[in-house]
């Protein structure tokens, strides 16, 4: 090493560093330079004048062309140190002046980009917010504010020139994290004796993976493009990077077909998922085995049990002394004294910067941790610790010790999802209370419900005081997600499960979110779902999340981690899997008849949990159904003309519910009608029968749904994508959207009843306006022959204003409604009532008379 740095090259670029360094910083202390960096009102805010007068972004420019120079040579990569180069000039410029840089341009221009394009979005809606809280003093330069992120990483493009698919610094940043000698020699040569000096080792690697990380942010990384899901950005690189399969390196050829075929990862899995399906088993083994198999994303807990299954967690005690002791001596993924002291020492330098007053408790407040017995109290203003700091950050930093944390917080078990299906067939399967869960199991499932309470028990002992100290951190450092700020996150998750949200709304931190719709599509790749999230009660600024990009060693990933939300979910997305989403046949031949499946068991299972916004092919695999249970799918109805694309699975669904008059069974090689080689798609005689009973199964669960969605035979409508609002709305043609241009959508009792036709109770969230056409359509219904509906709600807790909405898009006073059709709803023995829903936000109620139900 000490070689190396006699070397003419390293030399040269230590000289080059010192003297380009020296015009920056000229006569300039370390406190000069704190002051800078933690400025926020930056001489260099609009785009035109970042180059000539951001300080900060010029010595990041600066050290970026070095580091780029330096891993280039690979006589001085992990061999020679960068940090001698860095801190040559007088010492005055070091990692912690490189650190705080780097926050200045992420904080202070490229997130008040973003957040100003936010709020231009939805000036709109914001009526009462005044233009000094947007942040922007002139006006004529709002636009530019727009463009600062691209411009300082097309900037930084053009400087480093560095490819991504070629870059060893990137990869090296997103490396495992082993903690073994392979990961050490990421950093050094196997014979270089700085290893061997293990405090000088652990500062070296600390501050080449600053380097590593600030390279990756601008060079690499999804930044640029915002956080809009609007903006186009082709994940490939990075789902490849976060585990996707390639099957094309294993399956090429050179027939179209078959390449066409291997597109899509999820394949193999999907094959493996309806394996199983045979001659023998019934539908309701078919339905638990497939739930089973794809599993469940549910509502965390605070505690990881299911209501009434808590009991006794007050006795659990600490397996070890404290943090450390729990993240090294785990049973599960232990990290290694290296990785604990380079974390320490990242933390220590966070705790010394001037970012750590972005983590200052923003409230009053308090939290009771229920397994630790504890109470913390803090005040406003508290400032975060080293401890809490270093509690961050083994979550953020270390992802399989996260993984092994998350399992804490949630009971692995379908058994519910199980229960509901069978509870329509099977009255003696379903027990109503849970707390009697246990009486409706198989003693196969039993046993397996104690294996798993066996194992929350140990892992909330081994991570004992991590995971209660990283509870009260996200609730103490917390934003409050209100009506003011419209925080709307995303959680991407690399497989479609069935999801299963608490009937309370709440969930349970930590939850890893993100504020980028393209991060979050990243870690859910081709084979997964993500879900974006927000407050479901805005108003009582109760919900939280904590932004910490500040502290990550991955701030690309613009993580939000969630410390406790009543979770309001308003649009699940997938990838689709074929160009061509809706033709069955195209997709049989396509991708498998497996992954079809499978997507569409996962849809119907949205379906069944009132989430009703989501990618416009997952509307498609729903569709057919709901057009079969109102039987738009016979031949006589015009719905399956050859010109519908989803006439295939409609003619299918057909036949299978038996609608066709000579009660024919389907030959379902004749349906496809295609030429099927069975060593592209596998067995097709063995597929297609899979075919026939699985869509049998969903069709049976689906049905049971529509009659029975639940035990108070009560739908809660939120927001609904496109597709889907033809079977729960109608448009009014004498009414036309300004925003759209098109004719406003308004509910319809009569479409809703045609898929739910025993419903009692209907809950209508935040976007549904009754007017005079709404409470016709009511009346009409309630006077229909056999009507069950006894109570409708409007619910509304998305709103800004004090008392009632003003918005007139979604309300109107029930005051001002007709009299005349005031006066025949109460002729039917039916009322009206409105008034403020406590601190949540504003109810409007129509019922019955003799519906006991409290406002």
């Amino acid at each position: 090493q000490e070689l190396l740095q006699q070397s003419e090259e390293f030399k040269k670029l230590k000289e080059h560093t010192k003297q380009a360094m020296a015009k920056l910083i000229r006569d300039k202390t370390q406190t000069d330079l704190f002051h800078e960096s933690s400025n926020r009102n930056c001489a260099g805010k609009l785009k035109h004048d970042l180059l000539q007068k951001c300080e900060p972004f010029k010595r990041i420019e600066l050290m970026l062309a070095t580091y780029q120079k330096y891993m280039k040579n690979a006589a001085l990569w992990r061999r020679a140190p960068f940090s001698t180069i860095l801190s040559d000039y007088h010492e005055v410029y070091q990692h912690p002046q490189l650190r705080d840089d780097f926050q200045h341009i992420k904080m202070f221009h490229i997130e008040e980009d973003e957040r100003l394009r936010q709020i231009q979005e939805t000036r709109p809606q914001i009526s009462n917010m005044s233009e000094s809280a947007s942040g922007c003093e002139h006006k004529e330069d709002a636009e530019m504010y727009q463009k600062i992120c691209a411009f300082v990483c097309e900037r930084l493009d053009a400087v480093c020139q560095c490819k991504k698919n070629e870059c060893l610094v990137y990869r090296r940043h997103k490396r495992v994290r082993t903690n073994d000698e392979a990961e050490n020699e990421l950093y050094f040569d196997r014979n270089d004796s700085t290893r061997q000096r293990v405090p000088r080792f652990n500062r070296e690697a600390v501050l080449l993976q600053e380097c590593d990380k600030i390279h990756s942010y601008f060079l690499h990384s999804s930044i640029r493009y915002g956080t809009s899901e609007d903006v186009e950005y082709d994940t490939k690189e990075e789902e490849m990077e976060a585990g996707e399969e390639d099957a094309n390196g294993s399956e090429a050829g050179t027939d179209t077909q078959k390449e066409i075929i291997t597109k899509y990862p999820g394949r193999k899995e999907d094959r493996e998922w309806w394996k199983a399906v045979h001659a023998g088993i019934s539908h309701k083994d078919i339905y638990r085995m497939l739930v089973q198999r794809m599993g469940v994303f549910r509502w965390q807990s605070a505690h990881g049990f299911r209501a009434g299954q808590n009991q006794g967690i007050s006795q659990i005690k600490p397996k070890f002394g404290n943090i450390k002791e729990e993240a090294l001596n785990n049973i599960y993924d232990p990290i290694s004294k290296d990785s604990w002291n380079q974390t320490l020492r990242k933390a220590q330098i966070f705790y010394n910067s001037w970012s750590r007053a972005a983590a200052r408790c923003k409230y009053d407040g308090s939290y009771d941790d229920q397994v630790m017995g504890t109470r913390a109290v803090w005040k406003k203003g508290d400032e975060i610790t080293l401890q809490e700091t270093m509690i961050l950050k083994l979550y953020t930093d270390f992802d399989k010790l996260q993984f092994a944390l998350k399992k804490c917080f949630r009971f692995e078990s379908v058994a519910e999802i199980t229960k509901t299906q069978n509870k329509f067939n099977d009255p003696q399967f379903y027990d109503a209370s849970n707390s009697q869960l246990t009486r409706a199991l198989s003693v196969e499932q039993y046993n397996q419900e104690m294996r798993n309470r066996g194992d929350l028990e140990i892992r909330l002992s081994q991570f004992f005081y991590w995971r209660g100290g990283l509870q009260i951190v996200l609730n103490k450092f917390g934003t409050k997600i209100n009506k003011d700020n419209y925080i709307y996150l995303y959680h991407g998750v690399n497989a479609k499960m069935i999801i299963k949200p608490s009937d309370s709304f709440a969930f349970y931190g930590p939850l890893s979110t993100t504020s980028s719709y393209h991060v979050a599509r990243t870690f859910s790749t081709s084979k997964g779902m993500v879900l974006k999230v927000t407050s479901q009660y805005p108003r009582l600024n109760f919900c939280s999340a904590f932004d910490v990009s500040i502290i990550s060693d991955y701030p690309e990933e613009q993580e939000w981690l969630i410390g406790f939300m009543y979770a309001r979910l308003l649009h699940v997305s997938t990838k689709q899997l074929t160009e061509n989403s809706a033709n069955l046949r195209e997709i049989a031949t396509k991708v498998s008849l497996a992954s079809y499946v499978r997507e569409e068991f996962f849809a119907i299972h949205l379906f069944g949990q009132q989430i009703l916004s989501m990618s416009q092919h997952l509307e498609e695999r729903i569709i057919p159904y709901l057009k079969c249970n109102r039987k738009e799918c016979c031949k006589h109805k015009q719905a399956t003309t050859i010109t519908d694309p989803l006439a295939d699975k409609l003619s299918l669904l057909c036949l299978l519910a038996g609608h066709q008059s000579d009660g024919r069974l389907v030959d379902l090689k004749a349906f496809f009608n295609a030429d099927l080689e069975a060593d592209t798609i596998g067995d097709i005689t063995n597929d297609l029968f899979r075919l026939r009973k699985v869509t049998e199964t969903e069709f049976e669960h689906f049905s049971s749904i529509c009659k029975h969605p639940n035990n108070k035979q009560c739908i809660k409508i939120d927001t609904i994508s496109d597709g889907l609002r033809p079977f729960f709305m109608r448009q009014d043609k004498d009414e036309i959207s300004v925003k759209t241009g098109e004719p406003k959508w308004y509910i319809s009792f009569r479409e809703i009843m045609n898929v739910h036709p025993n419903l009692k109770e209907i809950h209508f969230l935040n976007e549904y306006k009754l007017n005079n056409k709404v409470l016709q359509e009511l009346i009409d219904q309630i006077r229909k022959k056999g009507n069950t509906l006894r109570q409708i709600k409007f619910l509304y807790f998305n709103y800004q204003s004090p008392g009632m909405p003003v918005d007139a898009d979604i309300f109107m006073n029930p005051d001002e409604l007709d009299p005349r059709l005031l006066d025949e709803l109460r002729t039917l023995q039916w009322k009206i009532t409105h008034t403020e829903n406590r601190e949540t936000g504003y109810k409007i109620k129509v019922c019955a008379d003799n519906a006991h139900s409290p406002l």
